[in-house]
């Protein structure tokens, strides 16, 4: 099984503890709302319902907040739990969004189809260069000529420390310890195995993906965190 399948794990268990967001914040206080309420209003749209893709929805905040605002929402996830809880948490707001389990790198492409395309802490969970090079090249395809692409994901900083279950390579690979009989796609370094869990670039290697990718950058941030923890890179995007 794919090394970011093992989110189902995590849901889970947040599912099981009462709770209903991956941070374990309130439903409505999500994590990227301040970026997103702001790159919103610098935004317009032809229609009067945008149609809205949000990658990596986990129990669908932000696409609960967006469908509150008028947009056409489809959250994808491949947690079947996550799924599970965002149908149920929209159900709770009389809120029409379609969650569907998906892999974002199995997404059909040049469907050209979608306004607005949202990562909200999804992209940092694909960390090989491949993967992360088609998924972005998926999103370029789905978007309408003039789409806008809605970014914010992990950068790293010299202060950052992870605990000792963590090895952050000079790749930006961050790989978490787990058991030899863990079912998902794990590799063996020096006397464990471990599953990589974040791919974190620095803020300059982060950009040049996603102009790789072919998109223009029309806004950029580095959101400082908690000295210990990685930045978060905020961008809006354009095709």
């Amino acid at each position: 099984m794919k090394y970011y399948e093992g989110h189902e794990q995590a849901y889970q268990k947040l599912k099981a503890d009462g709770q209903s967001t991956w941070d374990r914040r309130e439903y409505d206080a999500f994590y990227m709302r301040p970026f997103l309420e702001q790159a919103l209003k610098n935004i317009s749209f032809a229609s009067a319902a945008p149609k809205v893709l949000e990658l990596g929805c986990g129990t669908g905040p932000i696409s609960c907040f967006l469908a509150a605002q008028g947009f056409d929402v489809t959250g994808i996830d491949v947690s079947s739990t996550a799924i599970e809880m965002a149908r149920a948490e929209s159900a709770r707001r009389n809120l029409s969004v379609r969650f569907e389990i998906q892999d974002w790198l199995s997404l059909p492409q040049d469907d050209m189809s979608y306004d607005l395309v949202i990562d909200g802490h999804c992209l940092h969970c694909i960390v090989f260069d491949d993967e992360r090079a088609k998924g972005l090249n998926i999103v370029h395809s789905l978007l309408r000529p003039g789409g806008k692409f809605i970014v914010e994901t992990m950068v790293c900083k010299p202060t950052m420390r992870f605990g000792d279950n963590f090895i952050y390579d000079s790749g930006g690979f961050l790989w978490v310890r787990v058991s030899e009989n863990y079912s998902h796609e794990k590799k063996r370094i020096n006397d464990g195995w471990y599953v990589p869990n974040r791919r974190i670039l620095t803020p300059e290697a982060q950009e040049t993906e996603l102009l790789n990718a072919g998109f223009r950058i029309t806004f950029i941030n580095i959101a400082e965190q908690a000295p210990d923890e990685p930045a978060e890179l905020q961008a809006v995007c354009e095709k």
